[in-house]
């Protein structure tokens, strides 16, 4: 019966230590303002949402160059992080699909912007901060 009980009350535990990808978001861009920054002429990112057979990667880069009415902008990378992939793993039964993790993805872009550690991170000077998936149209977060 103890054992029961502690294995339940690990299980509990383990669970309340997962990060949500909020956390997970804000924890990346936290460590790449730490740990470097971006030069002063860049004006836009654009995170890239992959799939991989273990759930999905974001990756960043940032450009001098950004227009509203072309994604061809995000083609070329004139600043990439060192630590430029965030790995976001699921369970193979939990991995949900690729939709539903771009609006979770989008979503915590759009609350990072919004919050007191934007002001303070690599991201803060951009005029402009868009998310895609694979080879669709990006979408205008900032």
């Amino acid at each position: 019966m103890r054992f029961r009980i502690l294995c339940g009350i690990f299980k509990t535990l383990t669970r309340l230590y997962i990060m949500t990808l909020q956390e997970q978001f804000n924890d990346w861009v936290k460590r790449l303002s730490r740990s470097e920054s971006a030069p002063r002429d860049i004006i836009a990112f654009n995170f890239g949402l992959t799939q991989k057979s273990t759930g999905y990667s974001i990756s960043v880069m940032g450009t001098k160059e950004f227009t509203e009415d072309s994604d061809d902008w995000a083609d070329e990378a004139d600043f990439e992080p060192r630590e430029k992939y965030l790995d976001i793993t699921y369970d193979e039964e939990e991995t949900p699909d690729w939709d539903e993790v771009f609006e979770e993805v989008r979503v915590s872009i759009r609350d990072y912007t919004r919050s007191l550690e934007f002001q303070n991170s690599i991201l803060r000077n951009a005029k402009a901060i868009t998310l895609g998936f694979n080879d669709e149209e990006l979408v205008r977060v900032k």
